[in-house]
């Protein structure tokens, strides 16, 4: 399968593991047990798109939602990377979702920030 980057209903059955990318941290809790560890630059995670829903702690952000081909729920925390690139692809895509770390940018109103930078794929067909 080859995966084209993005530009500037959930699919199959669940199996009680869940992972979440949130505040660069790595969180998989499976059986009712929960791990954490520093989210890594160059973390790639694969799945079928199922969306965005509200997020619990915050209701101006989202989170998105894949489905892991062995049934996992990866749940990625809105960034405005991921806000961007994901408003160009449709629920049901194969997505591959690659970590960079932290990218230092200006703010429109000149300040200086660190965001946590993503890059999405979406499959393609080889031809």
């Amino acid at each position: 399968m080859k995966f084209q980057a993005v530009s500037n209903a959930v699919a199959g059955e669940g199996n009680g593991v869940i992972k979440v990318l949130r505040s660069g941290k790595l969180i998989t809790i499976e059986n009712g047990s929960k791990s954490e560890s520093a989210l890594e630059a160059g973390t790639t995670v694969t799945g079928v798109y199922a969306g965005a829903t509200p997020n619990k702690f915050d209701e101006n952000r989202s989170d998105y939602n894949l489905r892991g081909e062995d049934g996992t729920l990866i749940i990625l925390a809105q960034t405005a990377s991921l806000a961007n690139q994901l408003s160009k692809v449709q629920v049901g895509d194969l997505l591959q979702i690659t970590y960079n770390g932290k990218k230092n940018i200006t703010r429109k109103n000149g300040a200086k920030a660190a965001m946590h930078d993503f890059v999405v794929a979406r499959a393609v067909d080889a031809e």
